[in-house]
Parts: C-alpha cells; sequence; structure tokens
C-alpha cells in the first residue's frame, strides 16, 4: 500500500465522520428551575443605648535598634559613598570608638546611640 492510498482512505474516513456527526439531531437538555429562595424575616431594630468607646491613648511604637539595622545602615552610607575612602575610613574610627571593628562587636546597649550618630551624619 502506498501512501496515497492511506490517505484516500483517512480523507473518506474523515468525511463519513463529518457526515454522521451533521446528520445527527441535537437532543436538547432540559433546563433544571431555579429553586425558590425565600426572603429572610428583618426584625424591627431596637432602640439602645449608644455605647461610647473612650480614645485610648497609644504609646509610640519605639522600635529597637538590631545589628542589622546598623550594618544596612553603614553599608547603606559605604555604597553613596562611591569609593570615597575618606567616609568609609570615617566608619570604621566609629566603630572603633565603640571598641568594636565590625558591628557584632558592638556592645548592645550602644546600638541606638551609633544608629543616631549614622543618621545623623556624625560619624
Amino acid at each position: 500500500m502506498s501512501i496515497e492510498n492511506e490517505i484516500k482512505k483517512l480523507t473518506a474516513a474523515i468525511e463519513n465522520l463529518t457526515k454522521a456527526v451533521i446528520e445527527r439531531p441535537v437532543i436538547e437538555q432540559p433546563v433544571a428551575e431555579e429553586p425558590v429562595v425565600e426572603e429572610p424575616v428583618i426584625e424591627e431594630p431596637v432602640a439602645e443605648e449608644p455605647v461610647i468607646e473612650e480614645p485610648v491613648a497609644e504609646e509610640p511604637v519605639v522600635e529597637e535598634v538590631s545589628y542589622d539595622m546598623i550594618k544596612g545602615k553603614i553599608l547603606a552610607i559605604s555604597r553613596g559613598a562611591k569609593g570615597d575612602k575618606g567616609t568609609k575610613d570615617r566608619l570604621k574610627a566609629l566603630l572603633s570608638g565603640y571598641s568594636a571593628s565590625k558591628v557584632a562587636d558592638l556592645d548592645p546597649s550602644t546600638l541606638e546611640e551609633v544608629m543616631d550618630r549614622l543618621e545623623s551624619g556624625d560619624y
């Protein structure tokens, strides 16, 4: 058998299938009716005394300074200096002023003070 004969057989089969599908009657499915939903009974509101809430004084949220925050601030300043050796030297001097060669060596009690100096530019 040649490929041409196979193609002719396949074409004939497709045409027969198409003809059968077209001639087939369409059967419509019955549509289900939607269920009736009853409205909920609404009761008359009873007059009540309004509840007056007293304003609560919000305490300011004090965020604890962490080693990661100081490290991030130093990196931001250092990267902002773009190769300015003087800035990097001043940052190292700031750490050494607290007897530290790296952020992790800082005394936890000095973290807030170091962050204040970094933010104010006093380094």
